[in-house]
């Protein structure tokens, strides 16, 4: 009795599902665990992250691009006077005469014109002949010259428009050139310009600009030129917002904002900037340039309104790799050859950070490691349970065809007891009485339980 009496009370911490259930503490943490990584790997998913891929490489096949040809004019005192008096009606005129009193439509009859200036432009139609020559063709016969004027300079755009046929290999112009040019330097002031930019977009002048080649013929009548290409391509919706601007504007963002700048300065100015190339001929070949207009608000504004990147834009950098003295060029002409780009090109890709199968390889992993379930883990699970499923639902209907047999028996037996009840007292009713007598079962008393045998 005394040793009942000193057993000791029984503490309640020890019945708790800690220590009755010797794994539920282990896999509570495990799923903590997982859930918190897979979570935190699926907000850096979706967060769609990117990396940066630059490639540089040798091009083994170029596109032709877009070449301007321009030269740096200065019309004199007396010329510009003359235009101004010459007009119908006259406007106030400035201090300081110069080419910025002049309109669009005087300043181009007043320069040179394409002839005038581009005495040939030869390109390679990228054809071999029987000699091994290249066929040169004449370079307005692949699309039409477009023209565009400041009041300092003009230019002369080749092969422009968004589809061009022309394509160079590497192994075919590795020592050849694939355009060669000659340039009637006496209408220019001693420089002429070189940009070369994509067929897509129009010859914008920006000082400092890597597409812009200056020539000075001062001391040098015979240039060697070349270019350089880098790529910049963007991946679309989700990873960023950036715009095909060629499939929905028909035009490059560069283009558009350049064009949206100058339509809201004339707006607000009725003119165009100094620096700027205005394509001709334009509906307001009647506008002159002004000095002063600030430019960067309106530059900002319009890329407010094109705030979206290109998905791919493409950057020029013109080199002059050669430039010399050649006595035989005739006086007054400066021969532009164009060389196959063998420098290092390079493409700057925005690719994915996490592809499809890294995501699903980071998440069975985690879960894997956590919780020790894995592809094969999950298959037999999966298989077991519905082949067990499967043979419940086999079980239950070979079940449920047995009833529906039973029963289609029963209710057959049925239907004939009921049509031998019928036979058998209608035969009854039809014997004497002695009939009964031998045979008591079919009396009616006692009811018809089996139908006669001989019937």
């Amino acid at each position: 009795m005394m040793a009942a009496s000193l057993k000791k009370p029984s503490n309640p911490l020890t019945k708790s599902l800690i220590f009755t259930h010797d794994k539920l503490v282990p896999i509570i943490i495990c799923i903590i665990g997982a859930t918190t990584q897979v979570s935190t790997l699926f907000t850096l998913y979706f967060s769609w992250p990117t990396t940066t891929v630059i490639e540089l490489y040798r091009p083994n096949v170029i596109n032709l691009p877009s070449i301007s040809l321009c030269f740096v004019y200065k019309l004199s005192k007396d010329v510009i006077l003359e235009t101004i008096f010459s007009r119908d009606t006259l406007s106030d005129i400035g201090q300081e005469i110069s080419s910025l009193d002049l309109t669009l439509d005087e300043l181009d009859h007043l320069t040179a014109d394409l002839h005038n200036f581009v005495e040939s432009c030869k390109v390679a139609n990228a054809s071999i002949d029987a000699n091994q020559l290249f066929n040169m063709v004449d370079c307005e016969n692949v699309s039409q010259v477009k023209v565009a004027l400041a009041p300092f300079l003009k230019c002369f755009t080749f092969f422009a428009g968004k589809h061009n046929p022309y394509e160079y290999y590497r192994n075919d112009f590795y020592d050849d050139y694939f355009l060669l040019a000659e340039l009637n330097a006496n209408h220019s002031s001693g420089l002429s310009l070189v940009f070369v930019h994509d067929n897509d977009e129009e010859v914008a002048f920006n000082n400092g600009s890597p597409d812009m080649a200056v020539l000075d013929k001062t001391f040098y009548n015979k240039f060697v030129l070349t270019y350089y290409t880098k790529t910049n391509s963007e991946l679309g919706f989700p990873y960023s917002n950036c715009m095909d601007y060629e499939e929905v504007h028909n035009k490059s963002r560069r283009t558009l904002i350049k064009q949206c700048m100058y339509t809201a300065i004339y707006l607000e100015y009725l003119a165009f900037p100094e620096l700027s190339l205005v394509s001709v001929p334009n509906y307001l070949s009647n506008v002159t340039f002004d000095k002063g207009i600030p430019t960067s608000k309106f530059r900002a504004a319009c890329e407010a309104i094109y705030h979206q990147p290109e998905c791919k834009t493409h950057l020029f950098e013109t080199r002059i790799l050669k430039a010399e003295f050649d006595p035989t060029i005739d006086p007054g002409i400066i021969l532009i050859k164009f060389g196959y780009p063998l420098g290092l090109q390079s493409d700057i890709m925005k690719s994915k950070k996490f592809n499809d199968i890294e995501f699903f390889c980071y998440v069975a992993s985690i879960i894997s490691l956590w919780l020790e379930v894995s592809i094969l883990s999950v298959a037999k699970f999966l298989f077991h349970n519905l082949r067990k499923l499967g043979r419940n639902i086999l079980r239950r209907r070979r079940e449920a065809a047995k009833k529906r047999a039973l029963l289609a028996r029963y209710q057959q037996k049925q239907r004939k007891m009921n049509k031998s009840k019928a036979k058998i007292s209608w035969i009854s009713n039809g014997y004497e009485r002695e009939f009964y007598l031998f045979y008591p079962k079919y009396m009616r008393s006692y009811g018809p339980v089996y139908p006669i045998n001989y019937y």
